[in-house]
């Protein structure tokens, strides 16, 4: 990705381009979460929509409700409901049976959870609120939120992604930005914040954020990991056990509805959850450890033979197993027994690879 020195800040790149992505003519979907991405994307859009430099009528605020949700954001998503309501956008309540990824699937990740499942009504998390969505002509039993997206045409749909946020969505930003997909188009107005850029304008204008951020924090969640996304997801599964404290009576409502969900309890601090803090290193003695040897174990291993991972991984290696550095083999292993399936991880070990290759070629190995 190019940079580009610039001449303005950042909130004011941000509501320019707004008003530009206005005068397409074409309708404006915003996927929006309640997090703090969206909630910075929320206030610019409400800002400009009182001073009448957009067109309320042709936005459409998608939020997507995932069941397993904190009750402060479901509260602060209500109250942004009826502040867009009364300014004259459109706000859409989603509460289909989409599939979701879930960590607690026989320890690999997949998208086995179906949210909503009307044949688990009796576990559900929390009820779907009166207005919401429960049925829609394009959704199809099976999708997933990005494939359900994709069936949207002819719309503009703004998502807040960071490049920041890793190199991963820096490259696919940076590549697929503003790319016609299936007739949509996806623009990332905050893809060149910092995660300091959203908490301050977030305080400088003054927006209420979950309680949710402020219990992370208090209990040691740092910064760039602040996530208030589906209980189930690898990335919020871990920070789930230390926050049941605050929310008495959650625990037991989450194992109810996926039994499997104490496997954080025991095992945050492991390779099930990708963990790579001190206490890991300290419980599995991973100093003293061969992780290329250990890999070959597994990879090897007539249990994992069937993994769609595994064949991924082998395809890896056959290009490039003479420049894997070795501690990579620890991810690759991670990746055959907890799955990938949103290839985060082979998207970092394939970035690393690249790293490997220049240093070593810098050094004039052949």
């Amino acid at each position: 990705m190019k940079a580009f020195s610039k001449t303005k800040t950042v909130y004011e790149l941000l509501y320019q381009r707004l008003i530009k992505i206005f005068k397409n003519g074409l309708p404006v979907f915003f996927s929006f979460s309640g997090g703090k991405e969206s909630l910075v994307i929320a206030q610019a859009l409400l800002e400009l929509i009182q001073q009448k430099k957009i067109d309320p009528k042709m936005l459409h605020v998608l939020f997507i409700d995932e069941e397993a949700i904190y009750p402060c954001v479901e509260r602060i998503v209500r109250s942004w409901r009826k502040r867009y309501i009364m300014a004259g956008a459109h706000f859409h309540w989603l509460c289909l049976e989409f599939i979701h990824f879930s960590c607690f699937n026989e320890l690999s990740q997949d998208e086995s959870m179906v949210l909503w499942d009307s044949t688990k009504r009796d576990v559900w998390i929390r009820q779907k609120p009166d207005f919401a969505i429960s049925s829609h002509p394009l959704f199809k039993a099976g999708y997933n939120y990005q494939t359900f997206m994709n069936k949207i045409n002819n719309v503009v749909q703004i998502v807040g992604v960071r490049a920041g946020e890793s190199i991963q969505r820096l490259k696919n930003i940076s590549v697929n930005g503003g790319i016609t997909l299936k007739n949509s188009y996806y623009l990332y107005p905050i893809y060149d914040w910092s995660l300091n850029d959203v908490w301050l304008y977030l305080h400088e204008k003054k927006v209420e954020l979950p309680d949710a951020y402020y219990y992370m924090w208090k209990v040691g969640v740092p910064a760039n990991r602040l996530r208030i996304s589906q209980f189930f997801s690898i990335d919020t599964a871990p920070s789930l056990v230390k926050m049941m404290e605050f929310y008495p009576g959650l625990y037991e409502k989450i194992l109810k509805r996926e039994p499997n969900a104490y496997l954080a309890m025991y095992y945050y601090d492991t390779q099930m959850f990708r963990r790579n803090t001190k206490t890991r290193k300290k419980l599995e003695g991973e100093q003293e450890k061969d992780w290329k040897k250990e890999f070959y174990e597994i990879y090897n291993d007539p249990r994992y033979k069937d993994k769609k991972e595994r064949e991924d991984i082998k395809k890896i290696l056959v290009k490039n197993g003479l420049i894997v550095p070795d501690k990579l083999y620890r991810d690759l292993k991670d990746i055959i027994v907890g799955g990938d399936p949103k290839n985060r991880t082979t998207r970092a070990i394939y970035s690393r690879i690249g790293t490997e290759y220049y240093k070593q070629t810098r050094e004039g190995k052949k």
